[in-house]
C-alpha cells in the first residue's frame, strides 16, 4: 500500500525559540497543551520563518515528544511500526522498527501511528494501532516490547487507536475504551514493562458510544495521583497506585444515544474539567474531587454550542478555548 510521505517542519517563532524546555507528551509538561513562552508569528511562510523541514519515511498522525532538543516521532516505516528521532537542526539521529503495522482504517483521516509518544528523559514509550507497546532508550535501542491486544483482547474500535499512554512516576498507564471489545486501564513498570495492575472499565452504552480515543489526565487528589479518563459516556478517576476507581461521573448521555464516540479529550484548569460531548454539539464543566458517584452533585453547567468533536479544547488562565471542527460553524473559536 503506497502512502504519502509526511513532512515534519520547524519554524522560527519570532526572535526566540517557541518552547525552550522539554515537551514530553502531546499535552506538554503541565498537561494543559499550552506553551507560555515565545513570540509566535501571526502568519507562517517558508520564505519568512521556516527553519528546516524533513521528509519522514511514512504516515503518522501522532504529535512529537521533545527532550533536550531531541524530537521523537512515531510513523510507518514501510510496512512496519516505526520510531524516528531527529535533532533540533533537522538531522535524523536514528530510526527503529518494531514489527508489522496495521494500516489506518482511512489513511486520509488516521494512520497506524496515531498515539503520541511520551518520554521521561530516560526512555521513549510508543503505542501503535497494531497493539504494540514498547520502551526505547533515547538512542533507539528497544528496552521492552509487548502486544496489548494479544495479551488482553482484540481491538474492536471502529476507527484507529487514538489514546496515548501517560506516565505517572515510574508507571506507564494505557487506556483502552471500547464498546464491543475489552475496556480497561493497565499500568506497567516503565523500566521493565512488568504489569503492575489491570482494571476493567466497562459501562452499559449504546452502539459505538463506548468507543473512546481520548488520553487520560493525571491530577492530585488528597495527596494521591489520580488518573482521570473520559469515554463510554462517563468520567472516572482511578488511584494511580492500584487502578481502583475512586469516583465516577455520568450524565453525559443519559438517553443512551448511539454513535456518541469520544474523540476530543477533556481539559483541566485548577479543579474544573471541561467535557466536550455529543459529537461536538455540547460542552460541560465538572468540579473534580470527592468519592463514589458524583453524577448528581459535580456538574457545574452544560451548554449547547459549536463545540469540539475531534479537536481537544485548551485551558488558559480562567478560560477554556474551544475550536469547533464540524458543521456550518467549523472554524469557530469560542
Amino acid at each position: 500500500m503506497k502512502l504519502a510521505k509526511v513532512i515534519v517542519a520547524v519554524w522560527v517563532l519570532g526572535t526566540a525559540v517557541g518552547f525552550a524546555g522539554n515537551w514530553p507528551e502531546w499535552r506538554g509538561p503541565d498537561g494543559n497543551s499550552v506553551a507560555e513562552v515565545g513570540n509566535p508569528p501571526a502568519t507562517f511562510s517558508d520564505e519568512e520563518n521556516l527553519k528546516w523541514k524533513l521528509e519522514l519515511p511514512g504516515r503518522g498522525c501522532s504529535t512529537p515528544a521533545i527532550w533536550e532538543k531531541k524530537i521523537f516521532l512515531t510513523t510507518a516505516i514501510g510496512d512496519q511500526d516505526g520510531v524516528v528521532a531527529v535533532d533540533w537542526e533537522g538531522k535524523e539521529l536514528w530510526r527503529q522498527t518494531l514489527g508489522t503495522w496495521v494500516p489506518g482504517r482511512g489513511q486520509k483521516l488516521g494512520s497506524s501511528a496515531n498515539s503520541s509518544p511520551v518520554t521521561d528523559g530516560e526512555r521513549v514509550y510508543v503505542y501503535f494501532k497494531s497493539g504494540k507497546l514498547a520502551a526505547l532508550t533515547l538512542e533507539g535501542e528497544v528496552v521492552w516490547k509487548m502486544n496489548l491486544f494479544e495479551k488482553y483482547g482484540e481491538n474492536k474500535l471502529w476507527w484507529d487507536n487514538g489514546s496515548s499512554p501517560v506516565l505517572v512516576g515510574d508507571k506507564l498507564i494505557v487506556p483502552m475504551m471500547q464498546t464491543d471489545g475489552p475496556s480497561y486501564l493497565v499500568a506497567f513498570a516503565s523500566e521493565t514493562g512488568k504489569e503492575l495492575w489491570h482494571v476493567e472499565r466497562k459501562f452499559d452504552v449504546a452502539v459505538e458510544s463506548g468507543d473512546s480515543y481520548t488520553t487520560p489526565h493525571v491530577i492530585q487528589q488528597e495527596g494521591k495521583d489520580v488518573v482521570v479518563c473520559f469515554g463510554a459516556d462517563h468520567l472516572t478517576g482511578h488511584d494511580a497506585a492500584t487502578g481502583e476507581q475512586v469516583w465516577v461521573c455520568g450524565g453525559v448521555n443519559p438517553k443512551k444515544v448511539k454513535n456518541w464516540r469520544t474523540i476530543a479529550s477533556t481539559v483541566i484548569s485548577d479543579d474544573i474539567i471541561l467535557v466536550p460531548y455529543e459529537r461536538g454539539r455540547s460542552v460541560g464543566a465538572v468540579r473534580l474531587g470527592g468519592q463514589g458517584d458524583l453524577t448528581e452533585k459535580s456538574w457545574l453547567w452544560k451548554k449547547k454550542m459549536a463545540g469540539a468533536d475531534s479537536a481537544s479544547p485548551v485551558p488558559y488562565g480562567e478560560d477554556f478555548i474551544v475550536l469547533c471542527d464540524r458543521g456550518k460553524s467549523r472554524g469557530t473559536l469560542t
